[in-house]
């Protein structure tokens, strides 16, 4: 099922747990193609915005990436949550703002989505590619870590 907007993909799966959004990446596809949707996902942001992408994907991984107890048990909608304030935190409000008044009138997917979206294929990348990561995760790529 493809969602249109982060609020769908919430009213779907906001109580499942995020990393098994992160697994789903990484069982049905090899690190070259998540390293191929992440970058088709920055390339989709408004192009005043692509420039935050690192510094979004450091807070995000600064405020989860070695939580285990977020991996252990944070749900999509946790993981948006936080997604959401690391991007509010880096993006200044003015350029943000104007970044969604631009994809509404274009009538483009929800920006919201896009940056869940890098957040989680950034995540699904890093747990494809390390294995330690992945246990450290709790995600399986395989029936064994």
């Amino acid at each position: 099922m493809v969602v249109q907007s982060l609020t769908e993909f919430l009213a779907l799966a906001g109580e499942k747990p995020y990393r098994k959004l992160v697994e789903h990446h990484i069982r049905r596809q090899s690190s070259e193609q998540i390293q191929a949707s992440l970058l088709d996902e920055v390339h989709l942001l408004p192009v005043p915005l692509q420039r935050y992408v690192e510094p979004f994907i450091d807070v995000v991984n600064a405020r989860v990436g070695h939580d285990q107890s977020f991996w252990a048990g944070g749900s999509c909608r946790a993981a948006a949550d936080t997604i959401a304030d690391a991007a509010a935190q880096v993006i200044p409000q003015e350029e943000l703002l104007g970044a969604f008044n631009a994809t509404l009138r274009d009538g483009k997917t929800d920006l919201s989505l896009g940056i869940f979206q890098i957040a989680t294929l950034n995540f699904a990348l890093s747990a494809s590619l390390q294995r330690e990561q992945r246990k450290f995760m709790c995600i399986r790529k395989g029936l064994f870590r």
